[in-house]
Parts: structure tokens; C-alpha cells; sequence
């Protein structure tokens, strides 16, 4: 077995979800502990944040080990190809770029309700007094009602369930699924692009590389299981092998290939629990061979968020040469003196 030489994903007490999680760590800490383990090179890459980057890099130096500072950005509500979320990592990047951290704020604040979600609302708050009629409230009244009963988690799948509550005569007459969905009457579309492209424009306009997170764990068991029948295979052709095209013609100069995939999926089907087999050694293959094909890095690290994990997956030093190469060549300031 090859050494890990270098973990290009590691989170840190500065991560947006890092309130969720227990065993979190400081980035002193994630650098003591990657030094302990034998790295040479960590990346810091918290969720949509940067704030953890100086502490690592003032700690790599006293503990001499390359430290990477990054970001992970998320790109919320991805409705073309039925993703809750697409994470973008950003390595090498002036943590100090304005237009970096303008998105990151937005991200931040991504859980404020978007105007496409208000319009969302408005388009069900018409269809349902086109069906029911007002019943001695008005529009505003409902459409209040039914954001009073979202509260903070703003999503689709939040405002179906709000709709439920308000009106479960609706919600049964309505398959509100199909209907909020990219084919509905009812969707309010959102460029995809757009997304993938600003993410990775602003990592680039901070002088950074970036680099499509884990994508195989974008595929959802359920979707897995009652669309493709278990056939991941299938599923990874047409529903990653998009993203892969959209991401390279957006200017992304990777994929993240070394991941802590699992060996197994587990989706519950109403009372049943499902099993699905997949071949890690098939699924690394595939990403290996996009890159190959069109020249794009390829990078890789343990996604952890806790001590134990640090240095569990990653690169070899062989790997790394042509990442790091990359990110000096972006960042000169980088580069050691």
C-alpha cells in the first residue's frame, strides 16, 4: 500500500456545518495531527469559509509541513440533475479576494429565503386558489402562512412539506414532487451553469485551482434504487457523466479521485432496508480515466471533519507533484522561498 503523502480535503472547527459534528478540530490541530501521521501536505478547505487558512499556515510552518489553504463551495438546490447540493474545492487561494469572499457571504447567508423561492411560493399559492378558492383569506395571507410554517430550512422539498401542512387537501390532489421539479408546472428554474461557472471564476480570480468534490457521492441511493434499479453504472452515466461535462466546460482544472467511497449503499423503500454492492476499484477507475482524457488533475483527501480521519485517504507523493505544481504556478506566493 502506497503512503499518503499529501490530504487535499480536510474541514476544521470553521466549516458551516462544523456546529453539526462532534471530534471537530482546530486548524492547529488538524496540522499537529496530519504532522503525527507522517503528511507533508494538508489542504484546509472548509465549508464556505476561509477563516481557518492564516492559523494553518502560521502552524505549518512552526510544525514544517505544506499547508493548502482552501475552501469548499457549495452550490445550493441543484434541480437539473437532482442533487441537494455540488461542492467546488478551492486550493491554493488568496483567502484575502474580494470576489471570493462575496460568494462566500452569499453562501452564508443561503439559508436567507431567494427571491426564485418566494416566486416558488407564489406560483403554488395561485395554483391552489385557482383550485380551492381563497376561503376568507387572501393570497398574502396564505402565502405568509405558508412561510411562517417553513421557518429557516429553505428548500424545495421544505416548501412541499409547508404546503402539506397548510393545505394536505392540495398536497394530495397535487403530486407536488413532479410538479417543483425541472418538468413541473410549477418549477422555477435556476441556471446551473451559473453556478458551476461563478464558483469556479471566483476560486480562479483568487489565483487558486478548483477542483469537483467526491462526485460519486452525488449519486442518491433512493434514485439509485427506484429510478435505475440498482444499476449504478447507469446512474453514473447519466447523471454524473453530466456534471463531469458541465464542470470541464465551466474551467474546472480537476476531480477529486482519492475518496472515502463506500463499499456499501443502504436506501430504505418504506419499511424495507436496501442494500447495494458497489466496486470502489471501478468507481476510482472512472475518474481516473475522465481525467486522463482531458488533461484535468486529479486530486483526493479524506473529507474529514475530526481528528481520526486526517490522512486516512489522500494522495501519494507522485500524485502530488503535479497538484502542487499547479497551485504555484497560480499562486506564486505559495511557493516556498
Amino acid at each position: 500500500m502506497n503512503k499518503i503523502y499529501a490530504d487535499l480535503h480536510v474541514h476544521t472547527i470553521y466549516s458551516a456545518d462544523a456546529t453539526f459534528l462532534n471530534g471537530k478540530v482546530s486548524p492547529e490541530e488538524a496540522v499537529e495531527v496530519a504532522k503525527e501521521k507522517g503528511l507533508s501536505a494538508i489542504a484546509i478547505v472548509d465549508h464556505d469559509s476561509v477563516d481557518g487558512n492564516e492559523e494553518a499556515l502560521k502552524a505549518g510552518k512552526r510544525h514544517e509541513i505544506t499547508v493548502i489553504p482552501g475552501t469548499e463551495i457549495t452550490i445550493t438546490d441543484n434541480s437539473s440533475l437532482r442533487f441537494f447540493d455540488i461542492h467546488i474545492l478551492g486550493l491554493g487561494i488568496d483567502s484575502k479576494n474580494r470576489k471570493l469572499l462575496r460568494l462566500i457571504k452569499k453562501n452564508r447567508n443561503a439559508d436567507l429565503l431567494t427571491e426564485r423561492h418566494k416566486r416558488i411560493i407564489r406560483n403554488l399559492v395561485v395554483d391552489i386558489t385557482k383550485r380551492f378558492g381563497t376561503e376568507n383569506e387572501t393570497t398574502d395571507d396564505l402565502e405568509k402562512r405558508i412561510m411562517d410554517v417553513i421557518g429557516s430550512e429553505i428548500s424545495r422539498p421544505a416548501i412541499a412539506s409547508a404546503v402539506f401542512k397548510v393545505k394536505p387537501e392540495y398536497g394530495q390532489l397535487v403530486d407536488l414532487r413532479k410538479e417543483l421539479g425541472p418538468l413541473g408546472l410549477l418549477y422555477v428554474d435556476k441556471e446551473l451553469y451559473s453556478e458551476i461557472y461563478e464558483a469556479i471564476r471566483s476560486i480562479k480570480d483568487a489565483n487558486g485551482i478548483a477542483i469537483l468534490a467526491h462526485p460519486d457521492r452525488y449519486l442518491h441511493p433512493n434514485i439509485i434504487m427506484n429510478e435505475y434499479n440498482g444499476d449504478i453504472k447507469k446512474a453514473r452515466d447519466e447523471i454524473i457523466k453530466p456534471l463531469l461535462w458541465l464542470s470541464k466546460f465551466s474551467g474546472i482544472d480537476g476531480v477529486e479521485v482519492a475518496y472515502p467511497y463506500q463499499k456499501k449503499i443502504f436506501t430504505k423503500d418504506e419499511d424495507h432496508i436496501k442494500k447495494i454492492e458497489t466496486n470502489l476499484d471501478e468507481t476510482i477507475k472512472y475518474y481516473i480515466n475522465f481525467c486522463k482524457k482531458w488533461n484535468l488533475l486529479m486530486s483526493g483527501g479524506r473529507d474529514s471533519h475530526e481528528r481520526y480521519g486526517i490522512g486516512e485517504v489522500g494522495l501519494t507523493e507522485e500524485e502530488f507533484r503535479p497538484v502542487i505544481a499547479r497551485i504555484y504556478e497560480r499562486n506564486s506566493k505559495l511557493r516556498p522561498k
